[in-house]
């Protein structure tokens, strides 16, 4: 039941154990909270306007469960089209469900994009070859978005960044299913 306000990361998690962070308000944060580990559990969280985002779930990111959780105006610096209410750079085997996508608050026109899935093009020198594969998302709800759901969501950018060359996003086997999105431009 903390509120986190102010920090670069609200909550980091590199554990190698299951954790479970549960019931707080990470709000006005660089990112709200910072997954990089298996078996992590997100449950009824309040997770808003914090500048980066709200949740990033990094490449060693896996079997991890987002449940419950309520989003709304992260991502406002807008300088990364991957970025938003949830990153999910390379998560796999991961479910995100019944988590609730509010309509923005703020007083100015900006993306809004919810959920975001996609393979790194590659930092610090080295190809990222996981990729979000195997998520289930699923009896999510998204009111007023510029993109709800967004698979695949670094194709074709960056180029000259992508130490593959291949400039291609990849994320296979996910499954997007009972997910209610109104208002929105982009579904999915």
């Amino acid at each position: 039941g903390f509120t986190i306000r102010g920090f670069d990361i609200g909550i980091v998690n590199y554990s190698a154990h299951p954790t479970l962070i549960e019931k707080n308000t990470l709000e006005n944060n660089s990112w709200g909270n910072y997954v990089h580990s298996p078996n992590q559990a997100l449950s009824h969280n309040i997770i808003v306007e914090n500048i980066l985002g709200g949740l990033y779930s990094g490449s060693t990111s896996y079997d991890d469960v987002f449940v419950g959780n309520t989003f709304r105006d992260n991502g406002t610096r807008q300088h990364e089209s991957s970025y938003g209410d949830f990153a999910g750079d390379c998560v796999n085997n991961s479910l995100i469900e019944s988590n609730i996508f509010l309509p923005s608050q703020a007083d100015r026109d900006y993306i809004i994009r919810g959920i975001n899935l996609y393979r790194n093009s590659g930092e610090r020198n080295r190809i990222r070859t996981e990729l979000p594969h195997n998520d289930i998302i699923r009896n999510n709800s998204f009111d007023g978005y510029t993109i709800a759901i967004q698979i695949g969501a670094r194709m074709g950018r960056k180029v000259h960044y992508d130490l593959s060359g291949e400039d291609r996003d990849y994320a296979f086997y996910n499954t997007v299913e009972h997910n209610l999105i109104k208002n929105t431009e982009v579904g999915i």
